[in-house]
C-alpha cells in the first residue's frame, strides 16, 4: 500500500475512533514519514473534493507529528492557504487547478476577479495571500472606484447633469470604502473623478485629502486655483507655497497661450519648447 494511503487510512480510522488507526501509522517506516506527508499534501492539492482535502490535510498533520526530521510547517500552511483560495474560486465558477494556480501569479488572479467584478473576493484574496498593498488591495479599490463612477455616468446619461443629492450619495459610498484604507489618497481618486467628467465629486473627495501637498497639487491640476491658494497659505509651509506659486505661474501662462495662439502657432511653440528641453 502506498505511504499516503496508509497515512490517510490512519486519519480515517482515527476519525472513526478505531484503534486500528495506530496500526496504519506503525506500518509506515519513521524514516519515510516525511515522504508520506508530502504525498498527502500533493494529493489534497490536486483534488477538487473539499471533504477529501480536509481528510488528507488531517492525515498530513498526523504524520507531521511523527516525522523523525522536523517537517516544514510553512509548506503545510501554504498548501492550506492555496486550497482555500482554490475552493473559493471554484464556488464562484472559476475552476482553477492547483497546477494552474502555481503557474499564474497571485496578482493575475486578482486582476481576473476585478475584470469579473468580484471586488470583495479580490480584496480578501489580496489580504489572504499577503499581496503587496500597492499591487493588491489599493489597485482593486481604485478599479472599484472607477467602476462606480462609470456606472453612475451610465445611469445618469440622459439627464443634463446629475443633481447634488445623487453626487453626494456616490461620494458617501466611495468614502465609506476608502476610510478602510487610510493609505489610499483621496487626491488620486478625485483626479480620477475629474477625468470621468464628475467635477463636483472630485471637489468633495479632494476636501478630504489629509496630505496638504498632494491636495494643493491636485487642486492646481483641477483648476481650483482659489482653493489651492487658500490651502497653501493655511499650511504655512514655505516650500509648498513656493511650489504653488511656481505651478500657478506655469498654469496661467499655459492658459493664456492656449487662448491666444491658434492651432498652428501652438504646435510650433510646443515643438520649440520640446527642443529646448531636450
Amino acid at each position: 500500500m502506498n505511504l499516503e494511503a496508509l497515512l490517510y487510512g490512519s486519519a480515517v480510522k482515527l476519525e472513526q475512533k478505531s484503534h486500528s488507526s495506530y496500526e496504519f501509522i506503525r506500518s509506515i517506516n519513521p524514516e519515510d514519514m516525511n515522504i508520506a506527508v508530502d504525498q498527502c499534501l500533493s494529493v489534497a492539492a490536486h483534488h477538487f473534493d473539499s471533504k477529501l482535502q480536509k481528510q488528507l490535510l488531517k492525515a498530513a498533520s498526523i504524520g507531521m507529528r511523527r516525522c523523525q526530521r522536523p517537517y516544514d510547517a510553512d509548506k503545510f500552511v501554504r498548501i492550506c492557504r492555496l486550497l482555500r483560495v482554490l475552493n473559493a474560486l471554484r464556488l464562484m465558477g472559476i475552476p482553477l487547478t492547483f497546477t494552474q494556480l502555481e503557474e499564474l501569479s497571485p496578482a493575475s488572479i486578482v486582476d481576473r476577479l476585478v475584470v469579473l467584478g468580484h471586488w470583495p473576493m479580490a480584496v480578501k484574496l489580496c489580504e489572504f495571500l499577503e499581496i503587496n498593498s500597492k499591487e493588491g488591495v489599493y489597485k482593486v479599490i481604485a478599479h472599484w472606484c472607477l467602476a462606480m463612477m462609470t456606472t453612475f455616468k451610465e445611469q445618469n446619461r440622459d439627464s443634463e447633469s446629475a443633481n447634488a443629492h445623487k453626487i453626494a450619495e456616490l461620494a458617501q459610498r466611495l468614502i465609506s470604502r476608502l476610510r478602510q484604507y487610510l493609505a489610499i489618497s483621496y487626491a488620486d481618486v478625485a483626479e480620477m473623478a475629474s477625468r470621468q467628467g464628475l467635477p463636483a465629486l472630485a471637489e468633495i473627495l479632494l476636501d478630504l485629502e489629509t496630505n496638504v501637498s498632494r491636495q494643493v497639487t491636485a487642486m492646481l491640476k483641477l483648476k481650483q486655483l482659489e482653493k489651492a491658494l487658500q490651502r497653501a497659505g493655511q499650511s504655512q509651509q514655505p516650500d509648498l507655497i513656493f511650489h504653488f506659486l511656481l505651478m500657478l505661474v506655469l498654469t496661467l501662462i499655459l492658459m493664456e497661450l492656449e487662448y491666444l495662439l491658434d492651432g498652428l502657432l501652438l504646435y510650433f511653440y510646443q515643438s520649440k519648447m520640446h527642443q529646448n528641453l531636450s
